[in-house]
């Protein structure tokens, strides 16, 4: 493997694990998309040209973001929050504070 490579195969591993986790809460099942997943990145592992693997790169950057929008979707309609980012950040300032309150006791 060349040196220039080895930047890009950080960050497929990245995208990969990211896309992993992503897949936890997945429909169909964890097991299901993992293998879907190792699937799908197996079949690119004897891609060579950087250019070809950035654009692989880039896909699995979209289908990222498509599956976050849909994890805080989901999340929204559990009835965990209402979308308003402000009130996300009020609660989140409100737990750091109560857990600071906790520790100093």
């Amino acid at each position: 493997m060349a040196a220039t490579s080895a930047p890009l195969r950080h960050q497929v591993i990245r995208i990969y694990k990211d896309l992993l986790y992503l897949s936890r809460d997945y429909p169909q099942g964890y097991a299901w998309a993992r293998s879907r997943l190792h699937k799908a990145f197996s079949a690119q592992a004897h891609l060579q040209d950087e250019e070809t693997i950035k654009n692989g790169i880039r896909r699995a950057e979209f289908v990222k973001k498509v599956q976050g929008r849909n994890y805080v979707q989901k999340w929204l309609q559990q009835g965990r929050g209402t979308g308003d980012i402000t009130e996300m950040n009020e609660n989140k300032n409100e737990n750091e504070n109560e857990n600071e309150n906790e520790n100093e006791n």
